[in-house]
């Protein structure tokens, strides 16, 4: 049986998105410091920065109700503006409650953590209101593209039969099916963490081209505030904020290890050069 059936979508790893958010109980940041404060702050980041607003309206049938988000968003890129080059990072602010860093160019947590926790740190100095955290959250995606020509679909050769993750009928059913679950798991902080999982193999179109069959993992965890006055982190001083967030991540990144060690084969895992305990 072939052990290249399924290969990682950037060769050395699988990652093609990972995403560190935050909602907070108020609006932090004003659209002057949004527009013009951060377009300061984010000039040097990387050779190619490029902001956009928009909004989103959404409509609720059941009260015949629309409400409206405003969004704004920076992406970053390492080309220059001639180049028609996607995004390798995004800074997502939503009514100036919800953020969201997202890097699509994931090369070592060490190296994406910094940079997302820069991008966090400059923003927290910027902040206009208390950084009151509702929830916080990370999200990670890999895929794995099927090689038809390695020979006919076996989930077996990507994923572990007997992982707690899946069932049986992910193994029977062909390159089309889904797997959803959820836990709860314990911060070393002692706050719980809610874990979403799917998982899945289904045809996507990448860059516009003809769809391909991808098995894809993506792993969310959140931590939610269940009580008013809940301090989801230690420290919410704007100067703290970015270095306490980062040290709150660390043990989700090992968590999100440990469940791609869980669901793939130990083939794969040698593959990715997923070792627990260290740093990747």
């Amino acid at each position: 049986m072939s052990t290249g059936m399924f290969k990682p979508v950037h060769g050395a790893h699988a990652v093609v998105e990972t995403v560190f958010f935050f909602e907070f109980s108020a609006p932090i940041l004003s659209d002057q410091a949004i527009e013009e404060h951060l377009a300061l702050a984010y000039g040097d980041a990387l050779a190619r920065m490029d902001k956009a607003g928009s909004y989103e309206v959404s409509f609720d049938p059941a009260t015949l109700q629309s409400s409206q988000r405003e969004i704004f968003t920076y992406t970053f890129s390492n080309g220059d503006e001639m180049e028609n080059e996607a995004p390798e990072w995004a800074v997502r602010i939503t009514d100036g409650i919800q953020v969201s860093i997202h890097c699509t160019a994931y090369t070592r947590w060490e190296a994406v953590s910094k940079l997302a926790f820069q991008f966090l740190d400059k923003l927290a100095l910027h902040a206009q209101a208390a950084l009151d955290l509702k929830s916080l959250g990370f999200k990670v995606v890999d895929q794995f593209r099927y090689e038809p020509s390695e020979g006919s679909y076996d989930l077996r050769l990507l994923c572990n039969s007997s992982s707690s993750y899946l069932c049986r009928k992910n193994f029977e059913s062909g390159d089309r099916w889904h797997n959803n679950s959820g836990w709860f798991w314990l911060h070393p902080n002692g706050k719980q963490i809610l874990n979403h999982l799917n998982v899945n193999s289904s045809a996507v179109s990448v860059q516009h081209k003809a769809p391909h069959t991808y098995v894809t993992i993506d792993h969310v965890q959140v931590l939610r505030r269940e009580e008013d006055g809940d301090a989801l982190l230690c420290s919410v001083d704007t100067d703290q904020f970015s270095r306490v967030a980062h040290e709150f991540f660390e043990p989700l990144h090992d968590q999100n290890k440990l469940v791609i060690n869980a669901l793939l084969t130990e083939e794969a895992c040698r593959r990715l050069s997923l070792v627990i305990g260290r740093t990747q």
